[in-house]
């Protein structure tokens, strides 16, 4: 039914972890949750597919 290829927006997965990380901090007052988004911003391509 579905090929053997799976398409990823990297772009858009790692936009969606890093509002993720920042509703954490702003509606939780989180603060760790800074360090994840520039974790985020810092990871590659790979990482931030084998995060998911």
């Amino acid at each position: 039914m579905f090929g053997d290829t799976n398409l990823i927006d990297v772009k858009k997965l790692r936009n969606d972890m890093k509002n993720n990380a920042l509703s954490a901090y702003f509606g939780g007052g989180i603060g760790p949750a800074l360090i994840d988004v520039s974790a985020v911003e810092r990871a590659s391509d790979d990482e931030v597919i084998s995060v998911c």
